[in-house]
């Protein structure tokens, strides 16, 4: 089998690891790596077999494939190029930083029909694998996500940066439109913001709370999914995932439960996931999702078959990114039009600054 010919585009963090798996993959051959950068360049140039390159336009007649993983706001030049000229392309998260961007990433995957797939890792996260076939008639998500400050992806807020994972899970499984939604949020480093509270409701009557947090003094990647007869705990991070079954409740009589004696309800209580709502800790095999997202792409170019996660899928995300910005822009602090409107909290200045306690522009009236 002749080897897939593939380039990463940008090396920073994220992109070295690509670069690092790719050129571990029997079956592709990682030609170069591309970033203006000469020291992400030197970086990254013993994985390639021929030089760095500087340029991702020098990329034309080279290689078969690319994986996108520059900063945000360079995805929709690099990807829009890279597929109209036939180069298929997997982009990291988000697609882009605006839907109008990623719109036209799409339009490109559809001119020239290569593959296109976005980088919602979480999607091939043992845990949420394990999970996904108890999620599909929920009712209710609780997404959290934090970290402390990276300084990585500080050009987009934390909803593009992290929150932006959960939407797409979210909208996977319900495969739902969002029709309303509620936010606030706050701006504490730079413009950006860097901590979202979100509420999206969906046409299908699902609701879904979402949080997402960079300036955290505890990491944290967790969701749970309720449904009408159970509900489903998955942690990202230490990839365990538990469904609690919810049937044995609909089956206690209150009253009776009233009559219990003291020991009686303690006994209860003690055993009340075990007999009453049974939990169950999911077999989640060990595995790494990067990998398994990149032979995904790599088997959907070799059998020309629709990635896991689409382009569409990834056009939907940002949509809904948008729609929370512009949630949290107009959401006011003090419930009224004179307030504090936006992302950035910040205490009003006073009405007379101290110790001038009366107002300047009036004059002071004379002793005697």
């Amino acid at each position: 089998m002749k080897k897939l010919r593939m380039a990463v585009v940008g090396v920073g963090h994220l992109g070295r690891i690509h670069a690092r798996l790719i050129a571990d993959m029997p079956d592709v051959q990682l030609v170069t790596v591309v970033d203006p950068d000469p020291i992400a360049r030197d970086h990254a140039h013993s994985l390639c077999d021929f030089a760095a390159r500087e340029h991702f336009q020098d990329l034309v007649g080279l290689v078969d494939a690319a994986v996108i993983a520059t900063p945000t706001h360079g995805h929709c030049q690099a990807a829009q190029f890279l597929l109209d000229h036939g180069i298929h392309v997997l982009v990291e998260k988000p697609l882009a930083a605006t839907s109008a961007e990623a719109l036209r990433i799409l339009e490109a995957a559809q001119r020239s029909q290569a593959i296109l797939q976005v980088g919602h890792i979480e999607r091939f996260n043992p845990a949420w694998v394990a999970a996904r076939p108890f999620l599909h008639d929920a009712r209710y998500f609780q997404g959290h996500r934090s970290s402390t400050y990276t300084f990585r992806s500080t050009d987009v807020s934390v909803v593009l940066d992290l929150m932006i994972h959960d939407i797409d899970l979210v909208l996977s499984a319900t495969a739902s439109h969002v029709i309303q939604t509620d936010a606030m949020g706050i701006s504490r480093v730079g413009e950006n913001e860097d901590w979202v509270q979100a509420r999206l409701h969906l046409a299908n009557g699902c609701v879904a709370d979402l949080f997402a947090s960079r300036v955290s003094t505890v990491a944290q990647r967790t969701m749970q999914a309720v449904s009408c007869d159970s509900h489903t705990l998955i942690d990202f991070a230490s990839r365990t995932a538990t469904v609690v079954n919810a049937h044995g409740a609909a089956e206690i009589d209150a009253t009776n439960v009233e009559q219990l004696s003291a020991d009686q309800r303690n006994s209860l209580r003690d055993s009340f996931f075990e007999l009453v709502m049974p939990r169950t800790d999911l077999d989640v095999p060990q595995c790494n999702a990067l990998a398994d997202e990149l032979r995904d792409f790599v088997d959907c170019i070799r059998h020309r078959t629709a990635p896991q996660v689409t382009g569409h899928d990834g056009h939907h995300a940002v949509m809904i990114a948008e729609q929370i910005h512009e949630a949290v822009q107009q959401h006011q602090w003090d419930r009224s039009t004179t307030g504090r409107i936006g992302p950035h909290f910040v205490p009003p200045a006073p009405i007379l600054r101290p110790p001038h306690w009366t107002d300047p522009a009036q004059p002071r009236r004379k002793a005697g």
